[in-house]
């Protein structure tokens, strides 16, 4: 998983299942038209044009594009793991 934004409105990348998706508040908003594959490794990439256009990438194949906004928070605030979106981070 990898999120941004602060504790309590981050946006966070992460997979349920094969399921890839970006959530905000506990509810997935976008996701991916392509599945990953449990049990093995997976290149996972997202691109976003920052102005309404999300992109996911599974092993480098392109999944469907994803109209949508995402709040435009510093690298600074990326974490590997873990959760910030309760009231506090969780490592």
């Amino acid at each position: 998983m990898l999120v941004a934004g602060p504790n309590g409105a981050a946006e966070l990348l992460s997979i349920s299942g094969n399921q890839l998706f970006i959530d905000h508040g506990w509810n997935p908003e976008y996701v991916s038209s392509l599945p990953a594959t449990p049990g093995t490794r997976n290149h996972i990439a997202l691109t976003y044009d920052g102005s309404n256009t999300i992109q996911f990438y599974v092993n480098g194949v392109a999944a469907n594009r994803i109209t949508g906004n995402l709040y435009n928070y510093g690298v600074g605030t990326l974490e590997i793991g873990g959760t910030k979106m309760g009231p506090s981070f969780n490592g």
